[in-house]
């Protein structure tokens, strides 16, 4: 059951653990696959088998030299997957029955629960195409950090100047 955060913290940590988890875990599975697939492929470079064999620690080599070609792909993972993380949340949000900005759109799509049955309920398109917009506005502040994650963590953008386009 979902108690405010204001009233109990304690009691709101606990009720939100299981939905933080359905709404992570996804996009860390796709996570952990990328960087695993892209740091096993960097072992296998010139520079970090030049790295071992100067004597640098596995962990080392690993952290410093296999690691950090990883971070562009996985912000670019994170950016194209904001919609979906967006649809996962609204999806969550119905189930747990949690009060977020995104339970609207079950009202506004015209399912509204006991009414009149030979009446049917009229589709809320103000409501729509505001729920529309702030999602549309969500997804793109999401792209727009993951762009300049990407131009801070590749050092071949940051010199060029260019810009991620």
């Amino acid at each position: 059951s979902y108690a405010p955060p204001l009233e109990s913290p304690w009691d709101f940590a606990r009720s939100m653990i299981l939905p933080w988890i359905v709404v992570g875990a996804p996009l860390g599975a796709a996570v952990l696959r990328l960087t695993l697939t892209l740091s096993v492929e960097a072992l296998g470079e010139d520079y970090v088998r030049t790295a071992e064999a100067k004597g640098v620690p596995h962990a080392k080599v690993v952290r410093r030299h296999a690691g950090p070609p990883t971070y562009v792909s996985v912000a670019s993972l994170l950016s194209a997957s904001a919609p979906f993380t967006i649809m996962n949340m609204v999806l969550i949000e119905y189930v747990f029955a949690i009060p977020g900005f995104l339970r609207h759109t079950k009202r506004a799509l015209g399912q509204v629960p006991n009414w009149p049955p030979p009446k049917v309920p009229p589709i809320d398109v103000p409501a729509l195409q505001a729920l529309a917009l702030w999602a549309a506005v969500l997804i793109v502040a999401l792209g727009l950090l993951a762009d300049l994650a990407i131009v801070r963590l590749d050092p071949r953008i940051r010199a060029s100047g260019n810009t991620v386009g």
